[in-house]
């Protein structure tokens, strides 16, 4: 079946969710906020106290579907399959999954790890491993799962009783949301985390990105810029470095935050990774490129005092 083959991709950060009366999403308030914010970063939070995100830009490969489009197919995906996808997304949260979820009100753009695919490569590695909007199911204000949407799904059509033809492997992925927890994390809540830790303020608003090395979409990382240059020791190579740029995100747990750097230890990997597939028959493979901006590993780093 098309959703249990995509659960390995997932399995590393397939978060399950909550119940009703189970611990509440970490908050930020708008004053935490701004006081973490510089000035120019503050003027880009909208009237509710969050970042406001400009559409993304195609990156020339392939047209790409929008926000909205991603938000219908998600809900038509899960309207096609609910079934079993409610199924694996109870799995994941270890709770069922309540019968009135919905679109959660925000959708998040998670930026390939790699540079734009060659034409050869494949439609479902393409959509595997290329950009998606992250489009969270919720019950009330409680996010309980997440769908990762290929943002190159525009040949997907949804019929006249909401569902959606011709589905095929990477065009969505899916997973259970942890309670107390979301996917992504709240980008709101980075930013305090970071700033706190840091002793800078974030100087705009942040980028999330997916990882190289075949990662799944959900463990897509924050990047957040700083007013000025902090110093960081690594945890695992002990490694320490003065940084502008920051990552944060989940590690050992859904609800593990750390504030995250490239792994030092790995800075020398090769960025190019070959993909081996199957075309007419015959043998093929593709070289792809992880971005500069992605390092090849993540590790926990902490802030250095002066």
């Amino acid at each position: 079946m098309l959703l249990r083959s995509t659960l390995p991709l997932i399995a590393c950060v397939a978060l399950a969710s909550c119940a009703d009366d189970g611990p509440t999403l970490p908050q930020v308030s708008r004053s935490q906020l701004v006081a973490a914010l510089t000035a120019d970063a503050a003027a880009q939070l909208d009237a509710n106290g969050q970042f406001v995100f400009d559409a993304p830009v195609p990156d020339g490969s392939a047209t790409w579907v929008t926000e909205a489009e991603a938000r219908r197919l998600a809900l038509a995906f899960w309207k096609t399959f609910e079934a079993d996808a409610r199924a694996i997304a109870a799995d994941d949260r270890g709770a069922p999954i309540a019968r009135d979820v919905q679109v959660c009100p925000r959708t998040f753009f998670a930026e390939s790890g790699y540079e734009p695919f060659a034409p050869e490569l494949v439609r479902a590695f393409r959509r595997t491993f290329g950009a998606v909007w992250l489009v969270g199911l919720c019950s009330g204000s409680e996010q309980q799962v997440a769908i990762a949407v290929a943002v190159e799904s525009t040949d997907l059509v949804i019929d006249a009783n909401g569902h959606v033809q011709d589905v095929s492997s990477g065009d969505f992925l899916l997973a259970g949301v942890m309670p107390g927890t979301s996917i992504p994390t709240e980008p709101e809540y980075g930013a305090v985390f970071v700033s706190t830790r840091s002793k800078r303020l974030v100087a705009g608003v942040p980028r999330l990105r997916r990882n190289a090395g075949r990662a799944g979409a959900f463990s897509a990382v924050w990047t957040y810029e700083l007013d000025l240059p902090s110093t960081f020791v690594g945890a695992n190579s002990g490694v320490a470095r003065s940084r502008s740029t920051i990552g944060v995100g989940k590690w050992s747990s859904a609800t593990d935050v750390r504030m995250l750097d490239e792994n030092t230890d790995d800075a020398g990997l090769p960025r190019e990774e070959t993909f081996e597939f199957v075309v007419n028959g015959e043998s093929a493979s593709a070289v792809v490129t992880r971005r500069a901006d992605v390092p090849a590993r993540w590790e926990p780093v902490v802030w250095r005092k002066p």
